[in-house]
């Protein structure tokens, strides 16, 4: 088993965590992850973190080693499956954006409406 509590909204290389993920579990071993998909105080609104630019972004971040990856719950799901692993528990925490879309950066125009609302998500998957 391998599991990370508020950690993966952190990690820039989230296909390599993924994919090692994967190539250290034994058959039938699982991934359990927390992740806080919110904005860490870095804005007023708990998603107004997708209101900057990446340009802006990468100098609000400056010589840190980490930071917040701003990736959308739909992101992880993606990685995961991508990797071989098999999701099987996906719980979703819903918060209404307070922010209009046309606030978001380009990066984050065309999120779907549920990633807009995702604010945590706790997801598991199966080898």
């Amino acid at each position: 088993m391998i599991f990370s509590q508020a950690v993966l909204e952190h990690v820039d290389a989230l296909h390599s965590i993924y994919k090692t993920q994967f190539s250290w579990l034994k058959p039938g071993g699982f991934i359990s992850h927390r992740i806080d998909l919110k904005c860490h105080g870095t804005h007023e609104e708990w998603d107004g973190h997708r209101t900057f630019s990446d340009l802006m972004w990468k100098v609000m971040r400056g010589k840190r080693s980490y930071s917040l990856n701003r990736e959308p719950c739909s992101r992880h799901i993606f990685l995961i499956n991508e990797s071989g692993l098999r999701l099987v528990v996906d719980k979703k925490d819903y918060v209404e954006s307070c922010l209009d879309k046309k606030y978001y950066s380009k990066r984050f125009k065309d999120l779907s409406g549920d990633d807009m609302m995702i604010s945590g998500v706790f997801l598991q998957a199966q080898k």
